[in-house]
């Protein structure tokens, strides 16, 4: 947002204020949604909502305009990102027997942040680079960066749907119980 397209470095900031408001609503919404109608559809649907608006926010980004970037901003993070966490919050857990909980909770959501969120920047940085150096570093070539990198969040949202279809359902689990929802499953 301020290296590529020029907004002010404040923006960025203020659109991380105004995303975790809405997250804030988002995120017990989803909760209550997966307790209501299962953990994994919940989750499913929220990874489709960011599968969605992927594309379209990635292009607002690259136009510049302050308004529309702190709106997507704050939708894409406060609805698409936490509105997983919301379900996620029930579902990791319950996946897991008491045996196994902890380990398992902390591999998925550890493995999954290296991934997701700790080589995305840099990924991020490299798709801006090779697509400005592939236009010769005209300053708005690198704004045509916005579909390679909604590119990469789809293929990593795809990558979250098709785990959830092979993800058991495990609200309404006793959490007691030794075995883990796939064992429980048959899985």
């Amino acid at each position: 947002m301020v290296g590529v397209v020029g907004l002010q470095p404040q923006i960025g900031a203020l659109s991380l204020v105004f995303a975790p408001a809405v997250g804030a609503l988002v995120v017990p919404l989803a909760g209550m949604l997966s307790d209501r109608y299962g953990r994994v559809i919940i989750y499913r649907s929220f990874a489709s909502f960011q599968l969605l608006v992927a594309f379209p926010v990635w292009w607002v980004l690259s136009r510049g305009n302050v308004a529309s970037s702190l709106v997507v901003m704050s939708i894409a993070l406060g609805a698409g990102v936490w509105g997983m966490f919301g379900a996620q919050a029930a579902l990791l857990p319950e996946l897991f027997g008491a045996r196994h909980r902890y380990i398992g909770v902390a591999l998925a959501r550890e493995v999954s942040a290296v991934i997701a969120g700790g080589v995305a920047p840099l990924i991020g940085a490299g798709i801006i680079a090779r697509t400005t150096s592939l236009y010769g570093g005209i300053k708005e070539a690198a704004m045509l960066s916005w579909v390679p990198l909604a590119t990469y969040l789809s293929l990593l949202t795809v990558i979250t749907l098709i785990t959830t279809c092979y993800t058991p359902e495990p609200r309404g689990r006793d959490l007691d119980d030794l075995r883990d929802a796939g064992q429980e499953a048959g899985i």
